[in-house]
């Protein structure tokens, strides 16, 4: 919730950069009938959480609303960011079986209206499938050129135990690993970076120690040739948008096959 949220109020603040405007964040409960249509996605009957962000910015022509959460769609200048933000709000809100309608007037503003499934104590605390939270220790480098992002990574994996650095590009990247480069056990970095890409920076840092833990964050998979990955030893790739509990198994997988092979 915290990562949809940070993300569309980060994105009504880039809509109101230059001329300023109004932010209004709500939330009720619903009840809808079943013929709810949000987006493309009919939502089924029952309550419903209702998160409403709105801001008086720029706006949104009818084109753009139709491709805002496609992975690297941006209306961002350059250096801005990858425009993975409503992606990544889009992801989120599938996982929890929601939707999303989009309002926006050129000019006028846009509005983000999230509906998610609300569900009682006792349904939670009895749901056999909820995917585990596994928790760990150890110090991360986290890299993402953009800003929301490397936030939430540092937020997500430090409520997982861990300790973390986050740097914006694979230059002050490289250059605060140099400075102790024993200090981190797993360099997790986005692929897509302007200045350097992700596979360029496990190169660089592999240099220095070759034994260093990484993952790679993409928003498409196949987007890293399979001679890249063996190239620079890459242990995995994970996929935007990031969910916490696959995350925190990822990790989990990555550093303990160092421990398992240490231990033998």
């Amino acid at each position: 919730i915290h990562q949809i949220i940070m993300n569309l109020c980060t994105n009504a603040y880039h809509a109101m950069m230059k001329k300023g405007g109004v932010l209004r964040v709500n939330l009720d409960r619903v009840e809808l009938d079943g013929e709810t249509m949000t987006g493309s996605v009919k939502l089924q009957k029952g309550t419903y959480v209702r998160l409403t962000i709105s801001d008086t910015g720029h706006g949104m022509d009818q084109r753009t609303m139709e491709r805002i959460f496609e992975p690297f769609f941006t209306k961002k200048e350059v250096g801005s960011g990858s425009g993975l933000g409503l992606s990544v709000v889009h992801g989120i809100v599938s996982n929890y079986n929601g939707g999303i309608e989009v309002e926006s007037e050129i000019d006028r503003g846009s509005r983000f209206i999230i509906y998610l499934p609300q569900h009682s104590e006792d349904e939670i605390s009895v749901q056999p499938d909820s995917p585990k939270i596994k928790k760990g220790n150890g110090s991360i480098l986290f890299v993402d050129d953009e800003k929301e992002i490397t936030f939430m990574g540092k937020r997500m994996l430090e409520s997982l135990g861990y300790t973390v650095d986050i740097k914006t590009d694979g230059f002050t990247a490289l250059e605060e690993f140099k400075k102790d480069p024993r200090k981190y056990d797993l360099l997790v970095t986005d692929q897509a970076m302007p200045k350097m890409p992700g596979t360029e920076l496990i190169g660089k840092v592999r240099e220095i120690r070759p034994d260093l833990k990484t993952i790679i964050i993409t928003g498409y998979y196949d987007s890293i040739p399979r001679s890249d990955i063996e190239k620079y030893k890459i242990q995995d790739i994970i996929s935007k948008p990031i969910i916490l509990s696959e995350f925190s198994e990822l990790i989990r997988k990555v550093l303990n096959k160092e421990k398992i092979k240490k231990a033998s």
